[in-house]
């Protein structure tokens, strides 16, 4: 019994299916894969020394190898139960192995459970979840006959002897299941019932959907040729069509429709900002509104809220005009460089919610969702305890056709629950629905369904050669959450060992590459996360700690345990890390600014303005990155004090406002960078060369993202690649409930 075998039929029956087992039986057609993946590890059966069923879900005597009988049936059932309450798994860890050793060891974290689950159901679980096979429920009929209240809503007759004893664990485990899936829901949204959710039609990989105002078409983001496009969907028909076939300008970021549905408004994102561009919907040009703005959101007197550079080089909120070209900024906040725009305006134009900081404190602070007045300017939080995934932000963000409520994406363990915020803060924060995959856009239709895109990413360890062609693929991550571009990493060791940055169960974890397996870097409990960086030859730097309360850890790349922590250092918004060559001196961006402290700890000193860095081998100097609306820029900054020196760049690529790798600089002293092109939608590696200036591309065989590149001792290039797939899907609270947005 696992997740994967319970299906729900769309009038609520719960499904109970095996077919793994029947596939494990006959081995002859077996293939090589990853046994992580598989639905069975290897055959379930009752005879001693053969080990079946999926490792999260198999009781202890089950993984020793040893004869099973209905009670390890028992324990799955307990297991499936627990996730169900708890939205994690109660036995887990990165590998197959390393899942046995937890189920044999260790006890689940009861805490996760929900506190509305009566005591009553803590008992039945704990019994299922029993080491020893002796001292676990024998008969799943035993669980109705001694704690009936456990598992029936109010009202159910359970008979003591009869159906439940004698039908044995099929009829009560589907009859089981319906009822703990009935109270799963009350716990998590009240009284409300589930939601139906259905794929709709468009791309093969499409983002970002958009109702129109009339609830008749969705505009999304459609890839054609490694390209985002606008694109228009019938939902009624699934029929689609596409607006725009620019290749010149980037990639898109955002759309929006006009108020009165005539128009679709979007941006293109190749010098950063880029510009806002309008298409009509029946067809025609592009025309550019607005250079060097991003995001454009629609407001009811025909105005639109945009993102721009400020002076300090930060995104700050805009409202533009575009019939009039006025442009007022907005100075009350200002928006952090995410991946995908969280700003949204309420319908009826007074107030926006965006995930940021106020202005005042853009200096320090953990961005947050805010609501602004776009009439005063005046700021207030919306939500103390902003729901956030690995890299700090939530994945989605839209409000709903009344004006009354936000809903964002909260990651949940592997999970992605869709919530619904009061946007005048009072009364609960709700769940809506969970989803499997990562949300990157979301929006809401006037009838009270939710759009949404689910992403699938998976992240691999790529290396290869400066002149590009295929990368060799190290490992991979199945099933990552969304990481931004600043979340993800890959770091390689002296010893021909790679640090790479994962995301299990809602938590950033770096992990180690080592004779093709994966491994924790540290058996901690705290969070651990990029950016990393060599300390000399012997001991590796980075994150440990979830914001505000993550510091520098510095560990010995010979073993797992933490020497020391970096003091002067904590709760500093760092984005980017490297360290001299001696190991000595550590340099680190936080908050638009350099900063430099000792290996050993002391107090940090701010020493240059700049959004990124990393250290010349050759000679020491400090290559400092700045953003600004045209992407990025590059600094060379002598540390013996001479004249600093502009890094001219040219070249059809465009430098990305991503941070340097710690190992940017190779040893001939070029730099790697990331980078935008005209004509994908993916993030690129390249180099630059330090004496021309030269912007070149890493020309890889490769469909996806190539992040956070940095040099290997031996000359080659280690990456973060992330393939994607992404479909665009509707849902709808079914009849007769009351969960309409």
């Amino acid at each position: 019994l696992k997740p994967a075998n319970i299906k729900v039929r769309d009038d609520g029956t719960v499904k109970v299916l095996d077919f793994g087992l029947a596939k494990a039986m006959n081995p002859a057609g077996a293939s090589s894969v990853n046994a992580m993946n598989l639905p069975t590890l290897s055959i379930h059966a009752t005879e001693a020394g053969v080990i079946l069923g999926t490792a999260a879900y198999m009781s202890p005597e089950q993984a020793r190898g040893q004869i099973v009988d209905k009670r390890a049936d028992n324990w799955a059932f307990g297991c499936v139960v627990y996730e169900m309450l708890a939205g994690t798994r109660a036995f887990s860890a990165e590998t197959v192995s390393d899942t046995v050793a937890v189920v044999l060891t260790r006890d689940p974290d009861w805490s996760t459970l929900p506190r509305e689950v009566p005591p009553s159901l803590h008992r039945v679980l704990r019994r299922c979840l029993q080491k020893d096979a002796k001292r676990r429920l024998r008969d799943i009929g035993d669980a109705f006959n001694e704690e009936p209240e456990a598992l029936a809503p109010p009202g159910l007759v359970h008979p003591r002897h009869g159906l439940w004893v004698s039908g044995g664990i099929a009829v009560g485990l589907v009859l089981t299941l319906g009822l703990i899936a009935t109270t799963v829901w009350r716990l998590s949204i009240g009284a409300e019932s589930p939601w139906s959710g259905d794929v709709l039609g468009g791309s093969f990989i499409a983002i970002g959907p958009r109702v129109s105002p009339d609830g008749q078409l969705v505009a999304f983001q459609a890839m054609e040729d490694g390209q985002t496009q606008v694109a228009v969907l019938k939902p009624a028909s699934g029929d689609w069509t596409v607006l725009t076939h620019d290749r010149s300008h980037g990639q898109i970021q955002e759309l929006c429709w006009s108020r009165d549905g005539t128009k679709i408004y979007f941006d293109r994102v190749l010098d950063v900002p880029g510009g806002v561009f309008s298409v009509p919907v029946v067809g025609g040009d592009a025309r550019l509104l607005l250079e060097d703005a991003i995001d454009p959101q629609p407001l009811p007197d025909g105005s639109l809220l945009v993102v721009r550079f400020n002076r300090d080089r930060r995104y700050q909120l805009h409202r533009f005009w575009p019939d009039t070209g006025r442009l007022q900024p907005l100075d009350a906040f200002w928006i952090p460089n995410v991946e995908v725009p969280l700003v949204r305006a309420f319908p009826d134009g007074r107030e926006a919610v965006f995930f940021g900081r106020p202005l005042v404190s853009a200096a320090g602070g953990i961005p947050s969702l805010y609501v602004i007045d776009l009439g005063s300017g005046r700021t207030r939080q919306l939500a103390s305890q902003t729901p956030s995934g690995a890299a700090g932000f939530p994945g989605g963000l839209a409000v709903t056709a009344d004006g009354r409520r936000v809903l964002v994406e909260s990651p949940t363990g592997s999970l992605h629950r869709v919530l619904a915020i009061p946007r005048d803060g009072r009364g609960h924060v709700t769940t809506l629905f969970t989803t499997t995959n990562a949300i990157g856009y979301m929006d809401a239709g006037t009838d009270g369904s939710v759009y949404l895109d689910q992403i699938d990413r998976t992240s691999e360890v790529l290396r290869f050669l400066p002149s590009g062609g295929v990368p060799e693929r190290l490992a991979a991550v199945a099933g990552s959450a969304w990481l931004t571009t600043d979340g993800a990493g890959a770091l390689a060791l002296p010893d021909g060992r790679i640090v790479m940055a994962s995301n299990f169960a809602g938590r950033a974890r770096l992990l180690v590459v080592e004779s093709g397996k994966l491994v924790p870097l540290l058996d901690t409990p705290e969070e651990t996360r990029f950016p990393a960086a060599l300390v000399g030859s012997r001991e590796l730097a980075f994150l440990a700690g979830r914001p505000p309360n993550q510091t520098i850890a510095v560990i010995p790349l010979d073993g797992g345990r933490m020497v020391r922590r970096l003091r002067g250092a904590k709760n500093a918004n760092i984005q980017s890390l490297s360290a001299s060559a001696d190991g000595g001196t550590l340099y680190y961006v936080a908050d638009g600014n350099v900063w430099t402290i000792s290996a050993s700890d002391g107090e940090p000193r701010k020493i240059h303005a700049g959004d990124g860095v990393s250290i010349d081998p050759r000679s020491q100097d400090l290559i400092v990155q700045f953003f600004d609306g045209r992407g990025a820029r590059l600094t060379r900054v002598p540390l013996t004090g001479a004249p600093e020196r502009t890094i001219s760049v040219t070249g059809d690529l465009r430098l990305a406002p991503i941070p340097l790798a710690g190992r940017a600089v190779g040893r001939d002293g070029r730099i790697l960078v990331q980078a935008t092109a005209k004509d994908s939608w993916f993030w690129v590696a390249a180099l630059v060369s330090p004496a021309t200036g030269n912007l070149e591309r890493v020309r890889l065989t490769y469909a996806g993202d190539a992040l956070a590149p940095g040099w290997a001792s031996d000359g080659r290039i280690v990456a973060i690649g992330m393939a994607v797939r992404a479909t665009i899907w509707r849902f709808r609270p079914l009849p007769n409930t009351s969960t309409t947005p």
